[in-house]
């Protein structure tokens, strides 16, 4: 009876263990299954989130319109979408000058877009301005401290190979576009030295040939048309050709433009000797001499064609004599040319003894006899037109001299 008792009993117990196991332990660990699948989806979740915010590339850049409204250009360069939430103004002293609730949706590889904050920026005033993500991510503009006195970029423009004898006008204009709101604003500023202005032009003309510039606007971010114009001189200045381009700026940028201008001339082209010295000359004849002679003042007038390919250094020159007279300089002024220019005239003064027997027609010929290319080290001469000179005698008649031509 006991042995009976005591089979039941174990079978009882063991009934009751496996009821415990199906009904609490296989719970627990269903429970604890869901549980941790859960805390690893909030993980991974999480750390998605984190990813999304250091793959996030939305960009903020303050900028000012002419009149010195803070405009937020605002752009996204990343692959996911963002939104812009909030933005703060604050000031130099750290005191909060406004937050606006901005609502800047930015697709991915979004163009700029311009948010109107409605705060104006007044001399002497200074603030940074940071925006908030809907992930929550800082984003900082660049151009922080945001004034009107110190312009955050330069937008060079880089001109090559530039023609001879051209002149070049380089203008920027700020330009007109549509704000988030739909409004239309100047969006940027070019600095002037005293303030902002919404268009400045810079000009020069061109004298080396191939020569190279760069002109440079200190601006801040904006919207701008950039213009370049070509001038030729044909007794006024006429367009030749424009090159226009608009170009949103959120960073200092360099436009590059080649004009395919050509070497210039070579320095033997571009030289120009001309002699003046009168037509008629007379030489007479002291007592005691068998030759007559005269001293006369000759100019000699170098011009450099602007064209040319290089200067010219260390120019020395002089005057040759031929046709039966014989003449020696005896002085030279000024004696030589350390640096000739293209573009630039030097006028040379020489006075010269010339002998002679009879009347003649005698042929003076100015040259430079040596110069040196400043850019290559290359030496050249240049002869110039030769000029005929009539030489007369002075005879005695009846107490007087007149000249003898013939």
């Amino acid at each position: 009876m006991r042995r009976g008792r005591k089979g039941v009993s174990s079978v009882v117990g063991g009934a009751i263990i496996i009821a415990i196991v199906f009904t609490v332990i296989f719970p627990l660990l269903i429970y604890y299954q869901n549980m941790l699948s859960e805390y690893n989806y909030e993980v991974l979740k999480k750390y998605r989130e984190e990813a999304k915010k250091l793959s996030e590339r939305a960009e903020v850049y303050a900028t000012l319109t002419p009149t010195g409204e803070i405009i937020i250009m605002a752009a996204n360069k990343g692959t996911l979408h963002t939104t812009i939430e909030r933005i703060y103004i604050i000031n130099s002293d750290g005191s909060v000058k406004t937050v606006l609730s901005a609502d800047i949706t930015l697709p991915a590889f979004s163009d700029p877009i311009y948010y109107s904050t409605g705060q104006t920026l007044g001399s002497g005033d200074e603030v940074d301005v940071f925006a908030i993500s809907m992930r929550g991510v800082k984003i900082v503009s660049p151009t922080n401290p945001l004034n009107t006195s110190k312009p955050p970029l330069i937008f060079s423009v880089l001109l090559k190979n530039l023609k001879t004898d051209r002149k070049y006008e380089v203008s920027l204009t700020v330009n007109t576009v549509k704000d988030l709101g739909g409004s239309s604003k100047q969006v940027g500023c070019i600095y002037t030295g005293s303030g902002c202005s919404d268009a400045v032009t810079q000009s020069f003309i061109n004298r080396v040939p191939q020569d190279t510039r760069a002109v440079t606007f200190p601006i801040w971010p904006g919207n701008y048309t950039l213009t370049i114009k070509e001038y030729q001189w044909s007794g006024s200045w006429t367009q030749e050709s424009s090159i226009t381009e608009v170009v949103a700026v959120m960073s200092s940028m360099e436009k590059v433009y080649d004009f395919s201008g050509s070497a210039g001339l070579t320095p033997p082209s571009a030289l120009k000797v001309k002699l003046i010295v009168p037509q008629m000359l007379v030489a007479d004849k002291p007592s005691g001499l068998i030759k007559r002679y005269g001293i006369v003042s000759a100019k000699m007038v170098i011009y450099y064609n602007r064209t040319a390919s290089e200067a010219l250094r260390n120019v020395h020159y002089t005057v040759s004599c031929s046709g039966g007279v014989t003449c020696t300089i005896q002085s030279v002024s000024p004696s030589d040319v350390d640096i000739l220019l293209p573009g630039e005239q030097v006028t040379v003064t020489f006075v010269i003894k010339y002998e002679i027997n009879n009347p003649n027609t005698i042929t003076m010929t100015p040259s430079i006899t040596s110069a040196i290319g400043e850019d290559t080290g290359t030496a050249y001469s240049k002869t110039g037109e030769a000029v005929d000179v009539l030489v007369c005698r002075l005879d005695p008649v009846v107490g007087y001299k007149v000249p003898v031509c013939a």
